[in-house]
């Protein structure tokens, strides 16, 4: 700015006039700062700085802008004073303590003029309290998200657990069974036999009754409520066994993994890959993994 662009703004500024409802409605607090040797004194503002910090006009005249904000909030705003003194204009967030000793930030943006060899800043400073709950919001959200995936993650870990042993346990009575029948091939005993039989029928009957898939899917859907649910509307067509196959790889477990709980070969985990995907409609160079990791 001009000299003359100086002198007419600092005699707007200083003189009660038209100005002063110019600047009372503004969005913010307006000031007016004299730059001291060692000091910034408050001569200018509007009615809602009055308001925003509570003070009466005449506890405000010449106040030093130390006495808005706490020491270690000030030294934050003297870098930015300092700042504007050397280019002449600045930004700067801080929090501004009110006389009831409230703390409330503001977003500030000044600029110096020098006025019959003295030098002045004013500018306006607006409440972002509004913003930074957001961002306290957006915090906690945060960490309530990241929270919730270590839960999920956890409990994914659980079931892959779960399904692992249950594989073993089926692994364990199919080895069981199998050395059953090569007995029963060799005894000729009947009681013998009889009891062997008994014993096969007893396992026979308890591997049914556990119902391993149903006892997987309770402890499935409290970590995905609605995946069976959403693959379902999706691909309707999907059958239970490709409907098991699917969670299997929604907890990342490998095909050799879903190959054991499903007793089924390696050829058979490859047709029921080819069916899902033909199914699912999906491009040669599209992950099955992928497109159920987003159901």
């Amino acid at each position: 700015m001009t000299k003359k662009t100086n002198l007419l703004l600092t005699d707007l500024l200083l003189n009660q006039g038209f100005i002063k409802t110019l600047i009372d409605s503004l969005p913010g607090i307006f000031y007016l700062y004299q730059v001291t040797k060692d000091d910034f004194k408050l001569i200018g503002w509007n009615k809602k700085f009055e308001t925003a910090l509570g003070y009466s006009a005449s506890e405000l005249v010449n106040k030093s802008a130390k006495d808005f904000s706490s020491s270690k909030e000030f030294s934050r705003i003297e870098k930015a004073l300092k700042k504007v003194l050397e280019i002449g204009k600045w930004q700067v967030k801080a929090e501004v303590i009110t006389k009831n000793g409230k703390s409330i930030p503001y977003f500030f943006e000044g600029y110096k003029f020098e006025y019959d060899k003295l030098l002045y800043f004013f500018g306006v400073a607006i409440d972002i309290s509004s913003e930074y709950r957001l961002q306290s919001n957006l915090k906690t959200i945060k960490k309530e998200i990241e929270k919730a995936d270590e839960i999920i993650q956890k409990k994914e870990r659980e079931l892959l657990a779960n399904a692992m042993q249950i594989s073993e346990n089926n692994e364990v009575v199919d080895l069981v069974k199998k050395k059953i029948k090569t007995l029963l091939t060799k005894d000729e005993e009947i009681i013998t036999r009889k009891d062997l039989k008994d014993l096969e029928n007893d396992l026979e009957s308890k591997f049914i009754k556990q119902n391993n898939w149903e006892i997987f899917k309770t402890s499935f859907s409290q970590v995905h409520p609605n995946f069976i649910s959403n693959l379902l509307k999706i691909h309707p067509t999907l059958t239970k066994t490709e409907i098991k196959f699917c969670t299997y790889i929604k907890i990342n477990m490998s095909s050799d993994q879903i190959r054991s709980l499903l007793n089924i070969s390696k050829e058979g985990v490859k047709k029921n890959r080819y069916r899902i995907r033909k199914k699912m409609n999906l491009l040669r160079d599209e992950s099955l993994e992928n497109a159920i990791t987003k159901i």
